[in-house]
């Protein structure tokens, strides 16, 4: 370095040594003024023992605004999902190599900044390791899609627990038609459907199921009941992969309670329930945060949060109610009413077999007196028995009307 050009280069400030590095680099280039001389290899500088001492120094100030920076940027952050984060740090002073890996903030997270060359700009990538979210990734083959969903709160894989009760989550829809033996079955007693809102959109039946470890829905449900729209998702064997993907924080509405939820979201539920019935199932995530409980003998579903309670009457929804006592007292008024429409019908079906009777009985006794009319006339002359027998056959024909 020229010492005559003014002293040391600690001697200077950051932007004066900054500019002297970049007259030197390009002095020794016999075509420094050429244009393209931008896209030539510059040559490297070797600089004094002295300098370093003054870099390092702006260079630990860089590390620790960086730090700060990076502290702040990932104390909120609370997500399972491998997060990365790029900061843009302004800085004049970084003398040192284009890619420098700093030691870490905390034991799981790590960076690297990397100087970009207009030697103004440092991008810092964050990122978050020995991360533990996908530490049950299962092994399914190749039919998983590798490509990441664009959404930031889907998941791409399910864990091995959830597959090893739905194993047919992750097929592709053609090996679906053969393994269709669906988890809740048409005419079983033990099937519990609820109403209940998902947002804005009314579900009219949405099955239960105690065991499952997810809650499942469609994608054809999801895109109805959002506005954005997700597409079929295709495997790695070009087909089309049921398992689409997984939706978070979705708010569900029983009554006057609210849950937040989390769902899994395939195309095709036949191998869980027939697609016609319902297009969701809830499973053990929702019946936990809900408190859901189910009361076979009294066939009653109720959801309870402290001391309120909702509970619904099995298998069809009879009437909201607000506690147990409402639900047995409107139980035993139905069942009184139920027993006097009984009584009732039974009263008037016999009123109306006594009626047929006497009807039946009428109609012989009439007859039989025209026949005694009739035998009496046949000693008349002619015209008499031709009126008379007019006379019996317009009778008749009035008393069976009458009697229909």
């Amino acid at each position: 370095i020229d010492q005559s050009a003014g002293g040391k280069l600690r001697d200077r400030n950051t932007e004066e040594s900054w500019a002297l590095l970049e007259d030197l680099a390009l002095y020794d280039n016999e075509s420094w003024n050429d244009p393209l001389d931008f896209a030539k290899p510059v040559k490297t500088i070797s600089l004094p023992q002295d300098v370093p001492s003054t870099s390092n120094h702006h260079l630990n100030d860089l590390k620790n605004q960086v730090q700060r920076l990076m502290v702040a940027h990932l104390a909120p952050k609370q997500h399972n999902q491998v997060k990365k984060s790029v900061l843009h740090v302004r800085s004049a002073v970084v003398p040192t190599t284009l890619s420098t890996a700093w030691r870490q903030v905390s034991s799981n997270t790590k960076f690297v900044c990397t100087k970009w060359d207009d030697d103004d700009t440092m991008f810092i990538e964050i990122t978050k390791k020995n991360d533990n979210s996908h530490k049950e990734e299962p092994e399914v083959g190749e039919n998983i899609g590798v490509g990441e969903l664009e959404a930031e709160y889907f998941d791409v894989f399910l864990t091995r627990s959830e597959l090893a009760y739905h194993k047919c989550l992750m097929y592709g829809l053609t090996n679906l038609i053969f393994l269709r033996n669906p988890i809740i079955i048409e005419g079983c007693p033990s099937n519990l459907n609820i109403p209940c809102n998902i947002i804005h959109v009314h579900i009219e039946k949405a099955y239960t199921d105690f065991n499952s470890p997810l809650n499942i829905m469609t994608r054809m449900l999801y895109n109805w009941i959002m506005k954005r729209k997700l597409d079929l998702r295709e495997n790695t064997n070009g087909g089309v992969n049921n398992f689409t993907g997984r939706i978070n924080e979705m708010h569900v509405f029983i009554g006057n309670f609210t849950y937040v939820i989390d769902f899994m979201i395939v195309e095709d539920i036949s191998s869980i329930i027939d697609p016609r019935w319902s297009q969701i199932v809830i499973g053990k995530p929702f019946t936990e945060i809900s408190n859901m409980t189910h009361d076979p003998p009294e066939a009653v579903v109720r959801f309870t949060n402290g001391t309120d309670e909702i509970a619904y009457k099995m298998p069809h929804k009879v009437e909201q109610y607000n506690s147990l006592s409402d639900l047995k007292e409107s139980t035993l008024t139905l069942g009184w009413h139920l027993e006097e429409i009984h009584v009732t019908w039974a009263h008037l079906k016999k009123k109306r077999t006594r009626l047929r009777t006497y009807t039946k009985s009428l109609k012989e006794l009439c007859i039989q007196s025209v026949e005694k009319r009739r035998r009496r006339d046949l000693s008349s002359d002619g015209v008499r028995k031709m009126t008379m027998a007019s006379g019996r056959n317009r009778l008749k024909s009035d008393l069976e009307d009458s009697i229909l």
